[in-house]
C-alpha cells in the first residue's frame, strides 16, 4: 500500500488525490473521503494537502447533511494554506449557500473575487465560476 510504504513522500498524497478521484467517479463518496482526509493529514507537501482539503470540503458540502456541514465548518476554521486563500473563502460561500444563507454567501463570494483578482495565478476560469455563482446570489 502506496500510504503506508511511502506514506512520507509525494506519490503517496498524489496517488490518495487520484485515488480519491477514482472513489469518486465511482460513486463512492465514503472512500474518497478517507484519501482525502488522510492526503489532508498527512501530505509533507502544502499544496497536496490544500488540494485535499478543498475536495473534501466539496463532499461535505454537497452531501449537505447536518453531520457533513458541521464537519466542513470545522474544516474551514482552520487556516488556508498559502495561496490558496480565495479558494478557501469560496468554499465558506458554498458552505453558507447549501444552507440558503445567501447574503452571506454573497460576502464570501465578493471577498474570494477580490482575493482571486489580486493574484493573477487564478486562471480566468476559476474567475469565470466565481462569478456565476455571484451572479446566482445577487450580483455584485
Amino acid at each position: 500500500d502506496l500510504q503506508k510504504k511511502y506514506g512520507g513522500t509525494s506519490y503517496a498524497a498524489m496517488g490518495s488525490l487520484v485515488a480519491a478521484k477514482v472513489a469518486m467517479d465511482s460513486n463512492d463518496a465514503t472512500k474518497a473521503q478517507s484519501y482525502l482526509k488522510w492526503t489532508a493529514n498527512q501530505a509533507s507537501d502544502d499544496s497536496f494537502r490544500a488540494l485535499a482539503q478543498l475536495r473534501l470540503l466539496g463532499i461535505l458540502i454537497d452531501q449537505g447533511t447536518e453531520a457533513s456541514l458541521k464537519e466542513a465548518d470545522q474544516l474551514l476554521k482552520e487556516k488556508a494554506v498559502k495561496g490558496f486563500e480565495p479558494l478557501w473563502i469560496e468554499r465558506r460561500g458554498d458552505w453558507y449557500l447549501v444552507q440558503t444563507k445567501i447574503p452571506e454567501a454573497r460576502t464570501e463570494y465578493l471577498k474570494a473575487m477580490k482575493a482571486m483578482q489580486s493574484d493573477k495565478a487564478f486562471p480566468e476560469d476559476a474567475r469565470g465560476l466565481l462569478k456565476v455563482k455571484i451572479d446566482a446570489v445577487g450580483g455584485m
